[in-house]
């Protein structure tokens, strides 16, 4: 979790929220913050390649030091590169371990190749629109996921160098845009959003095979799970303050002139599948 179409909605939210607080530096493009908000997801297809591991900081911070020293934040989409990865950090790490301590505790569904995890992840892809947007995701339309220049220059570098680094991967350029290519294909959209909606037909049963609630998915009434009564939309909102928080910490580095280590001590050091604190040696 999310899915994608939550990613790109939180991503155009955080924006909202940076620019009424008045905490902006260069203006990001919007269409391209949501776009690389949800193309994080992409390198799940790679095999040996997890950018969700314990180096998620890692390669967001080496972002920014690329950005920095090339002096590229001069550039929109540059910069909205780094303030999507951050954004999808942000959300994967506040609702993933909700979304996991749900899907540990109903059974895996039969009724099609779709698991529980992804089940709940597109329902709630449709929850967070309605209430968002008062429509769901079909009507939200393709347009409303962004899109980017995937040939500028120095994007392409910047995503190839940073993989590279961090992971020893230099070709994640590549199904950036081969992913981008997919969402941004109306009729391949509307395909997917028919199959997803069907998944979301088969929905009933899974609630009746796991005797669960969509308002126990939701968590509207605030039900303890591990250490918390978080809502799914409490947890959003406060997905929206942290990625706020660590957009404003990477601009300290990149316009005020702060220190790279007093920002790396101050990014959190935490799985975005478990929300937990990952100690390294």
């Amino acid at each position: 979790m999310p899915s994608y179409v939550s990613h790109a909605i939180q991503a155009s939210n955080v924006l909202d929220k940076v620019y009424k607080d008045k905490q902006i530096f260069i203006e990001p493009d919007r269409d391209a913050m949501k776009t690389f908000a949800m193309l994080y997801d992409s390198p799940h297809s790679i095999k040996d390649l997890n950018n969700h591991d314990q180096h998620a900081k890692d390669l967001i911070l080496k972002i920014a030091q690329i950005i920095k020293e090339r002096k590229l934040f001069v550039d929109s989409e540059t910069i909205s590169l780094l303030y999507g990865h951050i954004c999808h950090f942000a959300f994967d790490a506040k609702v993933h371990p909700y979304i996991n301590h749900l899907a540990a505790r109903t059974k895996e569904r039969k009724l099609s190749p779709v698991s529980n995890h992804l089940l709940m992840e597109l329902y709630l892809d449709e929850y967070l629109s309605k209430q968002l947007y008062k429509c769901d995701t079909l009507h939200l339309g393709c347009d409303f996921l962004g899109r980017a220049d995937l040939h500028n220059p120095n994007i392409v570098d910047t995503v190839n160098d940073a993989y590279k680094t961090i992971y020893d991967y230099d070709k994640m350029i590549r199904y950036y845009r081969r992913f981008q290519c997919l969402i941004n294909d109306a009729n391949l959209l509307k395909k997917l959003t028919h199959k997803q909606l069907a998944d979301l037909f088969l929905f009933k049963h899974f609630l009746d095979k796991n005797n669960i609630s969509v308002e126990r998915i939701t968590n509207v009434y605030h039900n303890q799970w591990l250490d918390s009564s978080d809502s799914f939309m409490d947890l959003y909102h406060q997905s929206l303050t942290l990625s706020q928080e660590l957009i404003n910490l990477v601009n300290k580095f990149i316009f005020q002139g702060k220190s790279f280590t007093l920002i790396s001590d101050k990014f959190p050091t935490i799985s975005i599948d478990t929300g937990q604190k990952i100690y390294t040696k």
